[in-house]
């Protein structure tokens, strides 16, 4: 077979591809030279090898990431290699296309159950052999993007699940890392899904206290009325149905950490006696008469604005101070997009464990789709976005088509963007100024046009909050 790189544009095309290698087995040198001079212009590393022995030397040597070997050849033939490639384990990280000119549906199912990646025959379909050489090399990228970003996870892996490369996160880490040896107070801030908690648990357990106990409390998912009993507990017949004396979470948490979520809920009768507890480590049972002592640690975390609360009387000033000894501040995920890649990896590791699934990356193009998505939900929208494609992909990567509506250009709705009562004006244009140049990939024009507004105003008010 003479095949001939006869098409000047491949040159062009793949000028700006990654040096993927392959190898070519033929024991044919006309054809094993043309397939070679075909398969350099398309931009790939190419070795070559007459027989089986030499074939497999090669690979040693040059570790190809695709092997194009014919299937009838003297001596040992294409399936003699693959049976090798196979037993030596080459087919885990290499991809094998086999070609023949007497192919039949038994010899391609053999060749494809034995490990083969595809079964062409000759004369070879010259578009049919570069779109598969262009899909194995795309997946091959993906493969040794996820190996990479496995490296940088572990690498960054110092708090549990929380992870991040940029700058803001790396002075967040550095901030537990002062943090979490003293028994101070300790207030976390920052939007819904930014991962408050995951802070909190790192600070427990880098902490002296990590072999205590870390009990988590959300102040807003708890009815007001029985968020008291569930904090300092209660003694037997303090109220209606309570007939058995109980614990609470001070108690629960003694020598230990107790983490108080969305603290900005909290009404002002549980705000004074939480203040008395950080204060001398006494308080008593609902119902109780017995003064208690214990030693806890509290954590508490926020997506409200405590400064302004205190200012309109909602929160006392007092907490507010003994609470705000030491503050970390953790970013939206629109502020550190860098490191939604990493994120990613290490959720489709996740993942893969609970669902017993295999997904080894996601594509680029998907990628890009997440990028261009301003989350509104933060990391834990991320979390969700690629819990849901883990499990409804049919391939070993993420595509365009395993992400939701929202996230498809095709199916592109202006996202919603949810503000809690009490937000103020202020942080209202705020976040609706940068959720709209977001929406529209950064393009003010279209931004100042969306918000009926003068491109001079958005850039004065652009300038305005990135100096805040």
């Amino acid at each position: 077979m003479k095949v001939k790189a006869n098409n000047p544009e491949h040159h062009q095309q793949v000028a700006e591809k990654p040096r993927v290698r392959v190898l070519i087995v033929d024991d044919e040198a006309n054809a094993r030279e043309g397939l070679k001079d075909l398969v350099e212009s398309w931009g790939y590393e190419v070795m070559t090898a007459p027989d089986v022995r030499a074939a497999f030397d090669t690979v040693k040597r040059f570790q190809p990431v695709i092997i194009i070997t014919d299937l009838k050849m003297p001596e040992n033939d294409g399936m003699a290699l693959l049976h090798l490639l196979k037993e030596e384990k080459f087919l885990e990280h290499t991809h094998v296309i086999v070609l023949s000119a007497h192919g039949n549906i038994e010899t391609a199912v053999e060749c494809i159950k034995t490990g083969a990646e595809e079964f062409l025959t000759k004369p070879v379909d010259v578009a049919r052999l570069k779109l598969t050489i262009e899909k194995i090399s795309k997946r091959a990228r993906v493969y040794e993007e996820m190996l990479l970003l496995r490296d940088k996870v572990r690498k960054l892996g110092t708090f549990g699940k929380l992870n991040g490369s940029t700058p803001k996160m790396k002075a967040v880490f550095k901030q537990i890392q002062v943090i979490a040896p003293s028994t101070a107070p300790v207030l976390i801030t920052g939007e819904s899904g930014t991962g408050k908690e995951l802070v909190a648990k790192a600070i427990h357990q880098n902490s002296k206290r990590n072999q205590k106990s870390y009990i988590p409390v959300n102040c807003a998912a708890i009815p007001e009325s029985l968020l008291e009993s569930e904090l300092f507990g209660h003694e037997k017949g303090s109220f209606t149905g309570a007939i058995h004396r109980k614990e609470g979470c001070f108690e629960l948490a003694d020598a230990g950490t107790l983490f108080l979520d969305e603290i900005g809920e909290m009404n002002a009768d549980l705000q004074s006696k939480l203040l008395r507890v950080l204060e001398d480590g006494s308080f008593r049972r609902l119902g109780g008469t017995q003064e208690l002592k214990v030693d806890v640690r509290v954590i508490a975390a926020t997506n409200r604005n405590l400064d302004e609360m205190v200012d309109e009387g909602s929160f006392r000033e007092d907490l507010f101070y003994r609470l705000n000894v030491f503050t970390i501040k953790l970013p939206p995920l629109r502020e550190r997009t860098e490191d939604v890649p990493l994120l990613i990896q290490t959720f489709i590791e996740e993942f893969n464990l609970k669902n017993d699934r295999n997904i080894k990356g996601i594509a680029r193009e998907a990628l890009n789709l997440i990028k261009k998505y301003s989350f509104p939900g933060n990391v834990r929208e991320l979390k969700n976005v690629i819990e849901r494609a883990v499990i409804v992909s049919t391939n070993d990567v993420i595509e365009p088509d395993d992400l939701p509506e929202t996230l498809t250009s095709k199916a592109r709705k202006a996202p919603v963007v949810e503000f809690r009562l009490g937000t103020t004006m202020e942080e209202v244009e705020k976040q609706l100024l940068f959720h709209t140049i977001n929406y529209v990939d950064g393009n003010k024009t279209k931004a100042a046009k969306m918000l009926d507004i003068s491109l001079k105003t958005l850039h004065n008010k652009l300038n305005k909050y990135k100096s805040i």
